[in-house]
């Protein structure tokens, strides 16, 4: 369910998961027409190949702490996701981590309102808009998730702190909608995604991700919104922290590479350095690091032992 033949119309493309259950008798017994997200598959699928594109331009490498969760065999529930939110790039990292790492479900995410009709393609990709400034457009969303995920092989990514937020500032604090939406469902799987940026030793950013282990929920489990988003942001708190603590580092060897991007200075430079080692038959590398002394602090930390 979900998926669009390439070759349909143009009116079959933009006739999403949620459309087709909504016109659907079987819509878990509601009439709700509020249609946000029109998944285009075909587009989602060039998108993917962009996002991954377009982060090598722009970064030396995304890096994963840990391992990727294995999600349940059997998607008896709804998966939340949650994500911090610290930068302009975790909407894209976002869909590169749904798309290829956690891709067996249908997943949507959520955008502002504002946001989304500014960039309207990414409704293609399952984005939701949420005009969280008013009680009504909060009731609103929660309405449509919660119908949404009646077809439990859905995953919804939010970033519960609903703004762009500092990853060094303390106490985390999320908005209360990931918790009214927890609260509504029957029960559900709690996935945590963090995401930190830094600068290393090449020109370009380092952007790195650590999960969290699936958690399943039961409605018994989620019933008090208060209690269950404290939980969350203790469980994010923790993750977040043991990630920038990791990256502090800065050693590639405690990272997993997911995606690699450019390194080095430019062409220009680069360029007859490589043909120069090739003429005389020296090891190349465009990597900044590659040519580093001992660091400093390992060596001052070897003497004093």
């Amino acid at each position: 369910m979900g998926e669009i033949r390439v070759g349909a119309s143009p009116q079959h493309l933009t006739l999403s998961l949620e459309a087709r259950l909504i016109r659907s008798s079987a819509f878990c017994g509601y009439n709700f027409i509020m249609i946000s997200a029109r998944k285009i598959v075909p587009f989602e699928r060039v998108f993917a190949f962009y996002t991954r594109w377009y982060f090598k331009r722009n970064f030396h490498g995304l890096h994963l702490l840990g391992e990727i969760p294995v999600l349940p065999d059997e998607p008896e529930l709804p998966l939340i996701v949650c994500m911090n939110h610290s930068g302009w790039w975790d909407v894209l990292i976002g869909v590169y981590l749904a798309s290829e790492k956690l891709g067996w479900r249908q997943w949507y995410g959520v955008m502002d309102e504002r946001q989304l009709q500014r960039y309207r393609f990414f409704s293609w990709l399952g984005m939701i808009g949420v005009d969280r400034t008013t009680i009504s457009g909060v009731k609103e969303f929660l309405a449509y998730a919660q119908k949404l995920m009646c077809n439990r092989k859905v995953a919804v990514w939010v970033t519960p702190q609903g703004e762009i937020v500092s990853n060094t500032v303390r106490p985390l604090v999320l908005q209360p909608g990931v918790g009214a939406l927890a609260a509504s469902l029957p029960g559900f799987h709690l996935l945590t995604v963090t995401i930190h940026y830094e600068f290393w030793d090449e020109p370009k950013p380092e952007a790195f991700v650590s999960f969290s282990s699936v958690k399943t929920m039961s409605a018994l489990e989620s019933r008090s919104r208060k209690v269950l988003l404290s939980q969350i942001e203790a469980q994010m708190t923790s993750q977040l922290d043991t990630l920038m603590l990791s990256v502090q580092s800065r050693d590639y060897a405690d990272f997993t590479p997911l995606l690699i991007g450019k390194s080095g200075i430019a062409a220009l430079y680069d360029v007859p350095r490589a043909l120069y080692a090739k003429l005389s038959g020296k090891e190349f590398t465009s990597e900044h690091s590659g040519v580093n002394s001992p660091r400093w602090r390992e060596k001052v930390g070897r003497d004093r032992r």
